[in-house]
This record gives C-alpha cells, sequence and structure tokens, in this order.
C-alpha cells in the first residue's frame, strides 16, 4: 500500500508547476543553474531580472520548448518529457518571442488553426473580444500593428483555455490601454484558477499582478518573496541584480 506523498513529491502534486533543479547550458555556457520553485493555483509569479539573465530560457525550458540537462519541469503531477510532452502542452498558453505570423492568414483564422491543433473544437470569437480584436478578425495579422500582434499572440496563448500561463515579454508594444486590458485578464486568469508565469521589465505592472516575485540573474534564482511583502520593487530588483 502506498503511504502518503512527501517533500518533492507532495510539491509536485499540489502545484500548478514545480520547477525541480533545472540547470542547462548552451553553447558551452551555463544559462540555468539549479533553479527551483513552484507554482500554485491563481498565482501569478512575475520574473525580473537584466536582459541574458536566462528568463526566456527558463521559460522554453518550463514549457518543453527545450530540454534541461538537469533537473525536470512537473505540470499538474505529470513529469515533462518527450512522453508526455503533447499531452501536456495543451494544458500549457505561452508567448514567448516576438509574434510572427503566417503571412496573408486573417486574425481569425489564425485562432481556428490554433485551436484545432489544441483539439479544441469551439469558437475564437470570445477570446478575440478578450483581447480587443473583435473588429480585426478579417484582417490579415502580418498587417497589424506590433501591438495588436501582442494581442493576438496572448489571444493565441488563452484561446484553449490553458491552466498554465508563460509569457515572455507579453506587453511589448502595448499602449497603456492594452497594458491595463492585460493585467486585468491575467486577474481574470488567476480568478478561475489559472497560473501565470510571466517575464517582463514593466515593473508597476507586475507589481499589481504579481503574487510571488523571482529574481533571475546569471541564470540563478537571486531572491524570491511575496509581492505583499515587498515595499520598493524597483528597489528590491537592483538590490538583487547588481554585482
Amino acid at each position: 500500500m502506498r503511504g502518503h506523498p512527501k517533500g518533492d513529491e507532495m510539491k509536485s502534486l499540489s502545484a500548478t508547476l514545480y520547477c525541480n533543479r533545472v540547470s542547462k547550458t548552451i553553447g558551452g555556457k551555463p544559462v540555468l543553474n539549479d533553479i527551483s520553485f513552484s507554482a500554485y493555483p491563481g498565482e501569478t509569479i512575475a520574473l525580473i531580472g537584466p536582459n541574458g539573465a536566462g528568463k526566456t530560457t527558463l521559460l522554453k525550458t518550463l514549457g518543453g520548448l527545450i530540454a534541461p540537462d538537469q533537473g525536470e519541469t512537473n505540470i499538474r503531477g505529470r513529469i515533462m518529457n518527450p512522453e508526455n510532452r503533447d499531452m501536456l502542452l495543451r494544458q500549457v498558453g505561452m508567448l514567448i518571442g516576438i509574434p510572427v505570423f503566417e503571412r496573408g492568414m486573417s486574425v481569425r483564422a489564425i485562432l481556428h488553426k490554433h485551436l484545432a491543433f489544441m483539439r479544441c473544437d469551439w469558437s475564437p470569437d470570445e477570446t478575440m473580444e478578450r483581447v480587443g480584436l473583435a473588429s480585426m478578425g478579417d484582417l490579415p495579422a502580418d498587417t497589424l500593428s506590433m501591438g495588436n500582434r501582442m494581442r493576438l499572440a496572448l489571444a493565441t496563448a488563452l484561446a484553449h483555455h490553458p491552466t498554465l500561463l508563460l509569457l515572455d515579454e507579453p506587453m511589448n508594444g502595448l499602449d497603456p490601454t492594452g497594458m491595463k486590458l492585460f493585467c486585468r485578464i491575467i486577474r481574470e486568469e488567476n480568478k478561475r484558477g489559472v497560473t501565470a508565469i510571466i517575464s517582463a521589465h514593466m515593473l508597476a505592472q507586475l507589481e499589481t499582478i504579481g503574487d510571488q516575485v523571482i529574481v533571475i540573474n546569471h541564470g540563478s534564482v537571486k531572491a524570491q518573496h511575496a509581492t505583499s511583502d515587498i515595499n520598493d520593487l524597483e528597489s528590491y530588483y537592483f538590490r538583487h541584480t547588481q554585482d
């Protein structure tokens, strides 16, 4: 008879995502070094750190886009590995890198294609409405402004109703109205139990939506605290990133 789970096993079962001692070397250079943390249902974690700190590589590793050299990622009790990857990715919404869309394909067609890939049979119209693209469904995505391309990229991350969002610089190119909408959407997703991990440099916005803050520099976690325990996020950032 199996006993009660303990330690790391308990963390992996209760967390939406459990990052367990992940390390990665690329081109002979250590990029991630023994990173561990947990993210729970309805929680937003803000990843902050300088350019080149390893944040994007970490998000790619968490989402199964690249494999760690050591350690593992666990999503809702299942290890991210080649056998589980496709099944787990249907539970993850990702926005990583500058969005590039197929030339001439409309906003609606891109979302339909994404939903089909994720094996979802519902309409993208509600998601287009949420991100402010309801009137642009028939426009070619490659003709959109940078801000609206980011809105479409966010829509692809949301449309299949994931339980985990991995978002890398999702506010780039957004105007103040777009940033306000983005923050509102993240709060709405949190309320329905979705976990969000967001890497960004917009500290003021992260301060309003983040439950936890993780500082990464030189591929390592330098600090982690609840946002409510941080008096000034900008000062906190500089305190933990200066060499």
